[in-house]
């Protein structure tokens, strides 16, 4: 009972937006330690003929704390609406079955909205010891655009992307600092006079 507790209120802050999940369960770590040799392929499969009024897409691979938050987060985050979801975990296996519907109510039938949809599905799945692949947030359209998607306002934004720390420098410069911890704090790059 005494567990309880604080699980619900933990529930109550997230719902409410004052929990970040996002950064408690980067604190707690993404695997636990029977699963680590484990290999699960990971699997989606989408059906657009069980349901008459849903598109059903089935999850499988390697459970971990927070997978199903990353998954509802991966679909919310495609303008999915999950209707219902029956979830269940088999020993380190986990298949999740989702029922969604687009941002207008109706089924996903586009073959290439499918395919970004199993594309990403896998890669929140396919994350191989705890760490991720991408970083929620930062986008990269093509080789010269780096997009933020911020959570919040921020006044700052602008002024601690200018900052050295964050400034992006050729591969020549980079290669100067390596094995010198430190360094590239103190000895500022820049293109300015």
């Amino acid at each position: 009972m005494f567990r309880m507790i604080p699980l619900a209120v933990q529930i109550e802050q997230s719902l409410s937006g004052r929990l970040k999940v996002d950064q408690e369960l980067t604190k707690r770590g993404l695997t636990l330690l029977r699963t680590r040799g484990l290999t699960l392929p990971p699997r989606v499969f989408i059906d657009n003929k069980a349901s008459a009024a849903h598109t059903l897409i089935e999850v499988n691979g390697r459970d971990r704390p927070g997978l199903l938050y990353q998954l509802t987060r991966a679909l919310t985050g495609l303008s999915l609406q999950i209707s219902s979801a029956k979830i269940a975990t088999y020993g380190e296996r986990v298949v999740d079955v989702f029922y969604v519907k687009d941002i207008f109510g109706l089924k996903i039938e586009h073959e290439g909205r499918l395919a970004d949809i199993r594309e990403r599905l896998i890669q929140v799945l396919d994350v191989p010891a705890g760490k991720a692949k991408t970083i929620s947030g930062i986008t990269t359209p093509n080789n010269s655009t780096i997009v933020f998607h911020l959570t919040e306002a921020t006044g700052d934004f602008n002024y601690r992307m200018s900052m050295p720390a964050t400034a992006p420098i050729p591969e020549e410069v980079a290669k100067c600092f390596e094995g010198k911890p430190g360094n590239y704090g103190r000895d500022v790059v820049s293109s300015g006079p």
